[in-house]
């Protein structure tokens, strides 16, 4: 699993492996690796605004996640180190823009609902 690393202690002379939970800057890039990985940023407007949106503006959707990624992925890359709290928000937003664009069927169901 990428970002996570392997330790090994030795109890009684025996190996004793375990993972490590990665840093936080690893887990909000390996996020924000993932959601890109999901949503469909690379559909041109016509295909986002193809049906009705009952639910919610794709566009206007994908592009502020869009925009709050490339601001993270810069603040890392400048040195700051998102904590918890930050990583929990980017996620819960992530899983909402994930729910609107699944109603307005962009998205598959990927069976965490």
């Amino acid at each position: 699993m990428p970002g996570k690393m392997m330790l090994t202690y030795y109890f009684n002379s025996v190996p004793y492996t375990r993972m490590m939970k990665p840093e936080t800057p690893v887990a909000m890039l390996d996020l924000i690796r993932q959601v890109r990985s999901v949503f469909p940023f690379a559909m041109t407007k016509e295909e986002l605004c193809a049906e009705t949106c009952s639910y919610g503006c794709p566009q206007k959707l994908l592009e502020y996640i869009d925009l709050e990624f490339t601001e993270w992925e810069q603040r890392i890359k400048n040195g700051e180190i998102p904590n918890f709290g930050d990583l929990n928000r980017l996620s819960n937003t992530s899983k909402k823009v994930y729910t609107i664009l699944k109603k307005n069927m962009l998205v598959a169901d990927i069976g965490d609902d």
